[in-house]
C-alpha cells in the first residue's frame, strides 16, 4: 500500500464500485455452486470450508484486483471489510480461519504491508462481532464495525510506524494531509464495503431460505410433517440402487383406522396419524428415512441395514405405538418388512412389503411379518 498527500475521488469512487461490482458477482455466482446456507452461523457445524472459502476467495480476489488512484499513487484492497464479514456470518472462529488463510497468501506476496496485516487480523473479526452486538439494527452495527476496525487498522500502523523506524515509508503520519487522505479512503471504503456486501450477502440468505421453504414444502406431508410419497420413494430409488449395500423398508398401517375415525371423528384420526409419525420418526433416528405412503399407511426406508437390526426396529416402533395413549383407545399397527441384499428396484421391494403387511394383517394385526 502506497500514500501520498492527494486523490482523484471520482476515479477512485469509480474503481470502488467496479470492485464491488466483482465481489457481489462472485457471492452471485458462488451460490449457485454452493448452498447459501453455508453462511449459516451453526452450532452444529463443526467445519465450514464452503464458507470459509467464499470469504478467503473475496479477500484473495480484493487483494490481487486493488483499488488505485493512477495519479496520485493511492492503493488499498477491501480484504479487512471481508475479513469483518466473515466473522459476523461464520462466526469468530471460522473467521480466523479466514484470517489465517488470508495472511498466508500476504505473506507469500511479500512486502512490508503483510507486518500490519497479521499484527491486528485476528483482532479485526472478533471486534467487529462485539461491535455489532451492541446495536439493536443490523445495518448501523456492521458500519460501526467497519469504522471501529478501520481505526484500529490505522493505529497499528501508526505504532508501527513509531516503534519501528524502517516502517516510516509507509507511515500515512508523515504529514497531517496525508493522514487525512489515507483515513478517508480507508473510512470510506470500509464502511461503504461492508455496508453493500452485508446487504447483499442478506439478500441471498434470503432468498436461499425462501427457495428451501418451497422445496420442504414440496417434499412434506402437512399432516404429519413427514416426507410424502415422492420423497420417500425417491430416498428408497437411491438406497437400491447401491447393488453392493443391503436396504429394507417398512410398510406400516394403522389397524381399523377407518373404524376409528367412523367413532371419534376426522381430526381425532388426525391427531393419531401426527402421534404415530413422531413415534416412527423417534424409533428410527438417524437409522433411515420415514414418509407418509397414503391414507393410514407409512412406509421407512432403511439403507445398509442388517436384516436382524430391521425387524428389532420394526418390533420396538410397533411396541411403541401399542404402549402410547390416543384418544378415545388404544391404537396398534401392523409392519411388513422387505429386504434385499442384491439387485432389485423400489417397485419389488414395495410390493414384497406390501405382501408381508397383508400377511400381518391376517395374523391378527399389531405384529411385524417378513
Amino acid at each position: 500500500m502506497r500514500y501520498i498527500a492527494n486523490i482523484d475521488l471520482w476515479s477512485f469512487s469509480l474503481q470502488l464500485l467496479e470492485h464491488l461490482c466483482v465481489l457481489y458477482t462472485l457471492i452471485s455466482l458462488y451460490s449457485h455452486f454452493f448452498s447459501m446456507k453455508v453462511l449459516e452461523r451453526s452450532a452444529e457445524m463443526q467445519r465450514n470450508w464452503a464458507g470459509i472459502l467464499l470469504f478467503t476467495v473475496l479477500a484473495s480476489v480484493s487483494m490481487f484486483l486493488p483499488i488505485e488512484s493512477y495519479a496520485d499513487g493511492v492503493i488499498l484492497d477491501l480484504r479487512l471489510a471481508i475479513v469483518l464479514l466473515a466473522s459476523i456470518h461464520l462466526g469468530m472462529k471460522k473467521g480466523a480461519v479466514v484470517v489465517l488463510l488470508v495472511s498466508v497468501l500476504r505473506w507469500g506476496i511479500g512486502g512490508l504491508g503483510a507486518v500490519w496485516w497479521t499484527a491486528g487480523g485476528f483482532l479485526y473479526g472478533p471486534l467487529a462481532v462485539l461491535v455489532v452486538r451492541q446495536f439493536d439494527s443490523r445495518r448501523t452495527g456492521v458500519l460501526a464495525a467497519a469504522l471501529v476496525n478501520t481505526a484500529l487498522f490505522l493505529s497499528l500502523l501508526g505504532a508501527l510506524s513509531y516503534f519501528f523506524g524502517w516502517f516510516g515509508q509507509l507511515s500515512p503520519y508523515q504529514s497531517f494531509e496525508n493522514f487525512k487522505t489515507i483515513a478517508f479512503a480507508k473510512f470510506f471504503c470500509n464502511g461503504l464495503a461492508v455496508f453493500i456486501l452485508d446487504a447483499a450477502l442478506l439478500r441471498l440468505l434470503s432468498q436461499e431460505r425462501k427457495y428451501n421453504s418451497l422445496r420442504n414444502q414440496a417434499d412434506i406431508d402437512h399432516k404429519t410433517g413427514l416426507f410424502n410419497y415422492r420423497k420417500i420413494t425417491e430416498h428408497l430409488g437411491k438406497a437400491v440402487a447401491k447393488l453392493d449395500k443391503p436396504a429394507a423398508i417398512l410398510m406400516i398401517d394403522v389397524d381399523h383406522f377407518k373404524q376409528y375415525n367412523d367413532t371419534f371423528g376426522h381430526q381425532a384420526g388426525d391427531v393419531v396419524l401426527k402421534h404415530i409419525a413422531d413415534i416412527i420418526g423417534k424409533c428410527i433416528g438417524d437409522n433411515g428415512f420415514v414418509g407418509r405412503y397414503g391414507g393410514e399407511e407409512f412406509i421407512v426406508v432403511l439403507p445398509e441395514m442388517a436384516k436382524w437390526e430391521a425387524v428389532v426396529i420394526s418390533e420396538e416402533l410397533r411396541d411403541a405405538v401399542a404402549q402410547a395413549e390416543f384418544p378415545g383407545r388404544p391404537v396398534t399397527v401392523s409392519v411388513g418388512l422387505a429386504y434385499c441384499t442384491g439387485q432389485t428396484d423400489e417397485k419389488s421391494l414395495i410390493a414384497a412389503a406390501d405382501e408381508a403387511l397383508y400377511r400381518a394383517k391376517n395374523f391378527g394385526r399389531n405384529c411385524v411379518q417378513y
